[in-house]
């Protein structure tokens, strides 16, 4: 990738002139640079620090809350969001940076520790997914991004949350190849969700595949996939009446492609319970050899 330099200079105290040394710094130190701007921007409840972080094009995926298409909509969620807080100890860790120049995908962890303005102290442990381009000065900004709770906890831990209706879907339809086949893979997908086949939905994802599911920590690797697959959509325990799968944005960045999607899924369990679930995804596809796309990584999380 396009790298960013940053100029030392040093300045002895008798000497005449100027001695300057460069240092390149990787795609991982200018992310970890990043992110300990963000921690601080939360730490000092800097609406406007967080928010330059984001592109103008930036779609923003919070859970709990419909999704957010521009930098006014994601100004508007955070400010909402610091309003309702006395201080904020945010600190995340990456887990994984996958470098493709321009673009570079981010995954990690995080603790968001809240006092809110209701006296009361929130813990929330949770992962992100974060697609960053290099803008025209080559720093990385925020293009798209979703997170979500590691364990389950309900929307009122939060100190906002919308209240996931009606469901903020921005569709796309550009008419190109590459989106024909996404949507081709998600009806294909969806198929396979409603008639509770797990591990065949689990065959649709890379050996090397991660899986960031709401409410549980990433799930890496195939073996660990079908088995989140095979106990999540077992057979009997739920039946999908109807579900939704929408394609947003598509990316393409060499053999991959990174789709924001939408679903909306309604249920009724074995003891006749049912409800309606609405969510959203990233899912950065992979292409095979032979040209068929397979889920390579894969984050999701509820309105």
């Amino acid at each position: 990738m396009k790298i960013t330099f940053r100029l030392f200079c040093l300045l002895p105290a008798l000497a005449a002139g100027l001695h300057c040394t460069t240092k390149t710094l990787s795609p991982r130190e200018q992310i970890d640079e990043l992110n300990a701007r963000r921690e601080a921007a939360f730490a000092t409840k800097n609406v406007k620090e967080l928010v330059s972080m984001y592109s103008k094009e930036a779609v923003c995926m919070p859970e709990y809350h419909p999704t957010l298409f521009d930098r006014s909509s994601i100004e508007t969620y955070f400010t909402k969001w610091m309003a309702s807080v006395k201080s904020s100890s945010y600190r995340s860790e990456t887990t994984e940076l996958l470098d493709l120049g321009n673009d570079l995908f981010e995954t990690g962890t995080f603790t968001d520790t809240t006092s809110r303005t209701s006296n009361d102290t929130v813990i929330q442990t949770g992962k992100y997914f974060r697609h960053w381009k290099l803008d025209p000065a080559n720093v990385p900004t925020i293009y798209a991004e979703i997170w979500g709770g590691r364990f389950w906890y309900g929307r009122n831990k939060l100190p906002f949350a919308g209240n996931g209706d009606p469901v903020s879907i921005r569709p796309y339809s550009t008419g190109s190849e590459e989106e024909k086949q996404v949507i081709s893979r998600n009806q294909l997908l969806g198929q396979l969700v409603k008639e509770r086949k797990g591990l065949e939905h689990a065959a649709l994802f890379t050996d090397d595949a991660v899986y960031m599911p709401y409410y549980e920590s990433a799930i890496k690797g195939i073996n660990d996939i079908q088995k989140y697959f095979y106990g999540h959509e077992r057979p009997g325990e739920v039946t999908v009446d109807s579900l939704s799968l929408i394609t947003g944005r598509v990316t393409v960045i060499n053999d991959l492609i990174m789709e924001h999607g939408f679903y909306g899924v309604k249920w009724t369990a074995r003891d006749s319970t049912s409800g309606v679930v609405t969510g959203k995804s990233l899912n950065l596809w992979k292409r095979k050899a032979d040209g068929t796309l397979m889920m390579y990584r894969q984050m999701v999380n509820h309105n």
